[in-house]
């Protein structure tokens, strides 16, 4: 398991928070309070926060003079970020979805290349509804467990 850094611990955390939020929202029928935390969550989170913070890790290169060990290290940031991106996105479609069903799909389908795991479901619609008592081992993992800053 390749640790993670303090970013993507704290946007795993937001994400759990985030469907969290849904869960409670969904069980008092307001959904309001469902789309104002997922904008809340894509805008201010992933996109303004997150996906900033991963150009400059995703765009570094490989070659150079650096030693072995420094190469490696940057390969293994590369893959964990891309991980974690990859998790957020598809979740976040994924509590997207009832409200915008097409465009969600077209959005998760683009995305499956990227899949960090062999195997992929053929749709969106086929996927389980994200909840946080599926999330909570996860996301124990990613904050506690795995090893902390290496930067």
């Amino acid at each position: 398991t390749t640790p993670l850094n303090s970013m993507e611990r704290w946007i795993c955390s937001r994400l759990y928070s985030t469907i969290v939020q849904c869960e409670q929202a969904f069980e008092a029928y307001e959904l309001h309070i469902v789309t104002s935390a997922l904008y809340s969550f894509w805008v201010h989170n992933l996109c303004d926060v997150y996906m900033e913070y991963v150009k400059p890790v995703l765009l570094k290169q490989n070659d150079g003079p650096e030693v072995l060990s420094n190469k490696d290290h940057i390969s293994n940031l590369k893959q964990a970020t891309s991980s974690v991106l990859y998790h957020c996105t598809s979740l976040s479609l994924a509590l997207l979805s009832p409200f915008m069903p097409f465009i969600t799909e077209e959005l998760w389908q683009r995305l499956q290349p990227f899949r960090p795991e062999a195997l992929a479901q053929t749709s969106l619609c086929l996927q389980p509804y994200p909840q946080s008592a599926h999330l909570v081992g996860l996301i124990y993992i990613y904050i506690f467990v795995v090893p902390t800053d290496f930067i």
